[in-house]
Formats: C-alpha cells, sequence, structure tokens
C-alpha cells in the first residue's frame, strides 16, 4: 500500500535531469550575467501549468493538470528537489499508514488540480493522484520504488460540494467539479534487500535512459478515478522528470580562500588538508626501444573525493626518475593521461542486491584531464610537478545507489601515453573511486587561465567554451 497525503520527449527529460542550480560567490554584489553591481538576474517566474485530457466520445470528461517549474523543460512537467543542505544522514521518518518503499525527509512537492466535467449523472467512489517511480532492467519486470499518493475525494469525505450534510456521500455526481491536491515526494526511500529482506535507505535517483544501457528509471503521475459497479475505472498516466540535489562536503579552508580570491587552489604539500593522494605507483618503460626507466608517480586529486557536475576536479602529479629525459618527455601535458570513468553496475533481481556476485556492468569513459606545470614549484633535475583538473560536463549523471543498481565513477590514471615510450605496463596505474553530485555549483578556479589557453590550443580553435571559462574565473 502507498502512503496517502491528504489536504513528452526524451531530450527534454535529459535537459530536465541535466538540471544544476548555480551559486555564484562575488566579494562586491556583482554579477557577472548582466554586469549591474547589486542586481541579479530576473527573478523567477511562476510555475507553469501542464495539463492533460481524459476524453471519451471526442469530449473532454476529466483534467489533470499539474504545476511545475517553466524553466526546466517545455513539455516534460520536472519536479527538483530542495535545496535545503539537508543532513548527510538519512533517518527513518513517519508516516500515517504504510507504503511500498516507506520513505523519510519530505522532498519536492507535486501538486495541481484534478477537474471532472460529467455531461451525464455518474457514480464516482474517490479521485486520487498517485506517484510512482519505477525501474526496469532488461525484460525484467518494473520494480517500483516509489509509490505514494494523495485522495483529493472519495464518498466518505462527504457532498464534494459541500452542499449537504456532512457524512458518507452516497449521491451521483454531475457537472464540473475541481480538487486541488498535492503530494509531498520523501527525499529518500526505505527497500527491503537482499534474502532475507533487510530494509536499507536510498535516496531518490534522477530519472535515468540511454540508448545503449539495460537499465531504464521512470516517474510517473497517475490519476485513478474509481467508478460504479459495471464501469471500468479511469486511469490517467503523465510521465514526469525528477531531479534530485545532492552536494559535495565543504573544501578545506585554504582551497575556499583560493576560490573566493581567484586564486590557483593551493597544491598538496601546501594543503594536506584538501587532496588525497593513494599510494605512489611506478611505471615501467623503454624509450625508443633501448633505454629501461623507471619513474615514480604521486597522484593526488582535491579531496572530499565528491564533485559537482559542471565543475572540475583538481589534480596533481609528481614524477621522480633518475633519468632527467625520461622525465621530460613523460612530462609533457600530452603524456599524462588521467580521465573519469564510470561504471553501470545492475542485477536483475533485487532479492541478490546484497550478494558480492551476479553484478553485471558497462564501463564508460568521459572527460580527460588538462595538465600543465606547476607555478612556482621548486627547479629539481630529478623531480617534476604537475597541475591539472578534470572538467565535469553539466549532464552528467549524479553517482546513484538504488538496491540492485548503482552508478560510480572513479578517476583512472592511465599509462603515459608518448610515442617513443613503451610501457610495460598493461592497466591503469591507479584508480581512485570518486562521486559526482548535482548541485550547487559554484565557480572554481583551479588555474583557469592556463587551463582555459590549455583547451583552446588542443582543440585548435578559441570558442564559446574558452570565454565562458575565461569570464568566469577573471572576474
Amino acid at each position: 500500500m502507498a502512503h496517502d497525503y491528504r489536504t513528452h520527449s526524451l531530450q527534454e527529460e535529459r535537459d530536465a535531469l541535466s538540471y544544476t542550480p548555480v551559486r555564484r560567490h562575488s566579494d562586491r554584489g556583482h554579477d557577472r550575467h548582466n554586469g549591474a553591481e547589486g542586481r541579479y538576474s530576473d527573478p523567477p517566474q511562476g510555475p507553469k501549468a501542464y495539463t492533460y485530457h481524459m476524453t471519451r466520445r471526442g469530449k473532454t470528461w476529466g483534467t489533470l493538470t499539474l504545476l511545475a517549474d517553466p524553466n526546466l523543460s517545455k513539455s516534460t512537467p520536472t519536479f527538483v528537489e530542495p535545496d535545503t543542505q539537508a543532513e548527510e544522514s538519512v533517518t527513518r521518518a513517519e508516516f500515517h499508514g504504510h507504503a511500498k518503499g516507506g520513505g523519510t525527509r519530505e522532498g519536492a512537492m507535486v501538486s495541481g488540480m484534478v477537474s471532472l466535467n460529467l455531461q451525464s449523472t455518474e457514480t464516482i467512489h474517490s479521485v486520487r493522484v498517485t506517484v510512482q517511480g519505477q525501474l526496469s532492467i532488461g525484460a525484467a519486470a518494473p520494480f517500483t520504488f516509489l509509490d505514494v499518493f494523495a485522495t483529493p475525494w472519495t464518498r466518505e469525505m462527504g457532498d464534494p460540494r459541500g452542499e449537504a450534510v456532512a457524512g458518507q456521500w452516497n449521491g451521483k455526481l454531475r457537472g464540473t467539479y475541481e480538487w486541488p491536491f498535492a503530494v509531498r515526494l520523501p527525499r529518500a526511500v526505505v527497500l527491503p534487500v537482499g534474502t532475507p529482506p533487510r530494509e536499507r535507505n536510498y535516496a531518490l535517483p534522477a530519472g535515468f535512459w540511454e540508448r545503449h544501457e539495460p537499465v531504464r528509471v521512470r516517474y510517473h503521475v497517475v490519476l485513478h478515478v474509481a467508478r460504479g459497479a459495471f464501469k471500468s475505472n479511469i486511469r490517467l498516466p503523465v510521465e514526469i522528470a525528477y531531479a534530485p540535489l545532492s552536494h559535495p562536503p565543504p573544501a578545506s579552508s585554504a582551497r575556499q580562500l583560493a576560490y573566493k580570491e581567484h586564486h590557483s587552489i593551493p597544491p598538496p604539500d601546501v594543503d594536506p588538508d584538501g587532496w588525497h593522494t593513494p599510494r605512489s605507483v611506478v611505471t615501467r618503460g623503454a624509450i625508443a626501444g633501448q633505454r629501461e626507466v623507471e619513474v615514480t608517480c604521486s597522484f593526488s586529486i582535491a579531496q572530499p573525493l565528491c564533485y559537482t557536475r559542471g565543475s572540475v576536479i583538481p589534480c596533481a602529479l609528481i614524477l621522480e626518475a633518475h633519468d632527467a629525459s625520461a622525465l621530460d618527455l613523460l612530462s609533457s601535458p600530452t603524456a599524462i593521461v588521467a580521465r573519469l570513468r564510470r561504471r553501470l553496475r545492475y542485477k536483475s533481481d533485487i532479492g541478490r542486491a546484497l550478494d558480492e556476485d551476479g553484478w553485471q556492468e558497462s564501463t564508460s569513459v568521459y572527460e580527460t584531464a588538462s595538465w600543465w606545470p606547476r607555478e612556482g614549484a621548486p627547479q629539481h633535475t630529478y623531480r617534476r610537478c604537475m597541475d591539472g583538473e578534470i572538467h565535469l560536463k553539466e549532464d552528467l549523471k549524479p553517482s546513484t545507489s538504488l538496491a540492485h543498481w548503482q552508478i560510480e565513477y572513479e578517476v583512472v590514471l592511465f599509462p603515459f601515453d608518448v610515442l617513443s615510450f613503451a610501457s610495460r605496463d598493461a592497466g591503469p596505474l591507479l584508480v581512485q573511486p570518486v562521486e559526482i553530485a548535482t548541485g550547487v555549483r559554484t565557480w572554481t578556479t583551479t588555474a583557469c587561465f592556463h587551463s582555459a589557453i590549455v583547451r583552446v590550443c588542443e582543440s585548435g580553435r578559441a570558442g564559446g567554451a574558452f570565454l565562458t571559462t575565461f569570464l568566469s574565473c577573471s572576474v
């Protein structure tokens, strides 16, 4: 049973799911976009009404209206989790009744209006609006992880127009009726997973659909109208989009100060609290097919290890060897290959979600880091210090875990890519798991001007991406 709260196109769906609000820092109250001192962008518009009709014999019999933000989608109603910077831990909340999936903490509000236009007398038992979230994996039956609803009217509530004496309504309906409704989505659900089942908390995922993947996550608002005996009930499903909000923990105080003052962020030796440095690795290979070399690599990425899509992952790399020419070769910005990799993991059976084996997965490799020599680093014959950053696209799917489906990310340092260097390494040198969050996205400055120039040089042309990056870092 579900909770009762009483009182399109695929491109548009993908656009809605990549929604990331932007928070811009400014010491002078200056808006970078309109150039006005102390003035901000246009105020947000009011909600837009998305209307869907039930027809019979060519006439509208009932209408479902949803109210949603018009800036997020033209025809698909999109609902965004409130940005409350909520506590990281998820606690079990109390609800009236029982629900498939349960629920925790209040989230987005789905609201609107149900209208009936009855040309003749009808026996109506109830009007209910349900919000469902379903996970489909391959040919398996969809798994409903969210099922919450509001009941605008039932016969037990009495006369729908309030004209009769209070008590159960046993009459028929005719004419026009309107009922507002509001369904509060939880921020997370409690699902029974494993065998025997054990309850676990999972944040509501964003909708998901990719052409070559067997996984689909969809949300629907469904209007149910229960009619009298020998009459078929009415069901009107409407697909919606849902965008969760997740936040990285605060950066180190030294890095926050660098962002505020628009400076390059301090390196690992200056700000050890702001960086995660796994164990050093040694890469081996031959230069020009003759000279064998060994190079020790100390790779660092900024911590906390969670990053907002649309921002960057700052990286640092120290190379050490007793061969200066080998260091010069491998410290070339184009020789260092660090990339973001996504793992999509899933099982068809939620009963086996906690088992270590049986997972299927697909991997995708995304952005490559841009690199440059560290500014101000001490000169050393047998050491090279490099700084870099991985720019994250705004439409990356956030890290997700929902019972038997997961989206995971990792930063991978691959063997060096130099024509005259034959690496002996068969696989990645280092793999570091990270998380991708949805927002709020802030402007960052790892080494903005330098990295923008690097990207323009690599692409061979100065386009809008360069101007956007440069302006956002130089104000």
